[in-house]
């Protein structure tokens, strides 16, 4: 006797396990089997209980005979799912990398009692840090976990449902610059030449005679804190292969820090001042992550163009320029617990 109705569960198990289908095959003429099809009509002499029990028995026969003219239609099976879509769990995510950053040229405009100028094409130089990733570094036990926040790492907190995801990052970027200038009154007018010098953090560089030096450093406690959006596209999803996923995203946050200026004035002057922890300005980015995943672990590659409005401490003054950098992320993330909705 062939089957006529087949009920098609899809169960969603954990957040991290693949969907498993379950099927379940009823035999629905079982429930016509041994059926007494030779009834008595209900009569005005039955008792309530004797009409009731010839009311469904009548019943029952009418539906099996529908039933047993399906059977010989050749009806296809009924096929019905239940689904544990995405946008019933949020995912909650932690992920680390390290971050390479490029630097694009700028226009910085000092203002101190030493320099007043409008500098162009200035160039900041990365220092990465990541001289704490080797462990022949660690001379001292506190060394074994510098590696966490001395180098130009990437810290992002994320939270997903139907592959909308909503992001916190934290990214620790240091860059320098080291400039000589000469000053020289033309017509009661100052002017400035400028040349460039090797970056060095212990100021071991020889200055060009007849020029000074000063050095820009936004490393210490420098932070960039973002919040953000992203939209996650599957390009594959198996349970042997994996996920491979691109997102595409945007970020809005603040940059903190406290700025190092230093000015050498050889044989006159040496001035060294880091600024108090300040708010330096806003920031603004779009990027894109390529993100493999198997199981609750992630790897992932993650790139923006990102665009700051800072101003912060230099010398007696401040200096204020627009930075454009394209900081790129290698991390790893796992997956730290997922809510599903109640059914």
């Amino acid at each position: 006797m062939k089957k006529l109705l087949l009920l098609n569960l899809l169960l969603t198990p954990f957040a991290f396990a693949q969907d498993d289908t379950r099927n379940v095959n009823i035999d629905l003429m079982e429930f016509c089997k041994d059926i007494n099809t030779q009834v008595q009509p209900v009569s005005i002499n039955d008792t309530l209980d004797q009409a009731l029990g010839k009311g469904m028995l009548l019943e029952k026969i009418s539906t099996c005979k529908k039933i047993a003219e399906l059977r010989d239609a050749q009806i296809e099976p009924v096929v019905l799912e239940k689904k544990d879509e995405d946008n019933n769990k949020w995912k909650f995510n932690f992920s680390f990398g390290f971050t390479k950053t490029d630097y694009k040229p700028t226009t910085i405009h000092v203002h101190s009692s030493e320099i007043n100028v409008v500098i162009k094409d200035v160039e900041m130089v990365e220092r990465t840090s990541a001289n704490h990733y080797d462990p022949t570094t660690w001379h001292h036990i506190n060394n074994a976990a510098q590696w966490i926040d001395e180098p130009t790492n990437t810290f992002t907190f994320s939270i997903e449902k139907s592959n909308n995801i909503f992001y916190l990052t934290i990214y620790h970027p240091k860059y320098l610059k080291s400039i000589l200038y000469k000053k020289t009154e033309v017509e009661g007018e100052t002017q400035y030449q400028f040349q460039n010098i090797g970056e060095a953090d212990d100021f071991s560089q020889s200055i060009t005679p007849g020029y000074n030096m000063m050095y820009i450093g936004n490393t210490h406690f420098n932070l960039i804190s973002q919040i953000g959006y992203g939209r996650r596209f599957t390009i594959f999803d198996t349970p042997k292969a994996g996920k491979l996923s691109y997102i595409i995203k945007g970020d809005v946050g603040i940059t903190t820090g406290k700025a190092r200026s230093v000015q050498i004035i050889p044989g006159v002057a040496w001035n060294d001042n880091v600024g108090k922890g300040e708010l330096q300005g806003v920031n603004a980015s779009v990027g894109q992550r390529l993100e493999y995943k198997r199981g609750i672990v992630s790897l992932f590659i993650d790139s923006k163009v990102m665009v700051q409005k800072l101003e912060h401490g230099f010398y007696d003054g401040t200096v204020d320029y627009n930075l454009v950098s394209i900081p790129t992320t290698f991390g790893i993330g796992i997956d730290l617990f997922t809510h599903r909705k109640r059914k």
